[in-house]
């Protein structure tokens, strides 16, 4: 968890973007650590770190296996679900992804005021991740999430092309564009993803990655 805030250099895994750890700890809340303010070691202290349920401390040991529980009992994660922190944690994600400042901003402006945001790219469980970035900052995410799911076929394929242009190029709704999953799929580029993010290229909508 002292990797919450993102601006570090990983010392154990590849620096990618991709951290499940760091994007739990992001759907839960918890943009910065206070070290030293639980006293106690062992499994007892490990019960004191202020996570949301008894089995997210079993899950954050699982995803960080170097999480022991002495150092755990060290860790006080406070939840800071602010409005300005939220801001400050989208604005750091955007700045990372590679979006140039007039863009970023026009993102931040449609966030503050409530507005619906698009979110796509590869994974996800990565677009989830930046979609409750903006739910927590005060947006309204948009991702494609059919409702009965048939798998990759001519038929959701065009339904991800409709719904991609109806939100972004119709609808005008700003667009934030996560790119690509910095590990190769084993089953290979994402279909869908391809269709959103040449669509947004064609469309002359900004994003960073031109596939």
């Amino acid at each position: 968890m002292l990797f919450v805030e993102g601006n570090h250099y990983c010392m154990f895994c590849e620096k990618s973007g991709n951290c499940e750890l760091q994007a739990m700890a992001y759907r839960f809340g918890y943009t910065f650590v206070n070290v030293a303010s639980v006293v106690g070691v062992g499994e007892a202290a490990l019960g004191k770190v202020s996570l949301g349920a008894a089995d997210d401390v079993a899950r954050l040991r699982m995803l960080h296996p170097r999480l022991n529980p002495a150092e755990a009992g060290m860790l006080n994660l406070t939840s800071a679900n602010s409005g300005a922190d939220a801001i400050g944690v989208m604005s750091r994600r955007l700045d990372r992804l590679g979006y140039d400042s007039a863009n970023a901003d026009r993102i931040i402006q449609s966030i503050q005021s409530g507005e619906q945001v698009v979110v796509v790219g590869e994974n996800m469980r990565r677009v989830n991740a930046v979609a409750n970035m903006v739910n927590d900052a005060g947006g309204r995410a948009v991702t494609y999430a059919p409702r009965n799911w048939t798998g990759v076929n001519r038929n959701t394929l065009e339904a991800n092309r409709s719904w991609i242009r109806y939100w972004a190029k119709d609808k005008g709704s700003p667009v934030i564009d996560i790119g690509r999953q910095p590990t190769p799929r084993a089953t290979g580029p994402s279909p869908f993803y391809a269709i959103e993010n040449r669509s947004l290229n064609r469309w002359g909508i900004y994003t960073p990655f031109d596939q």
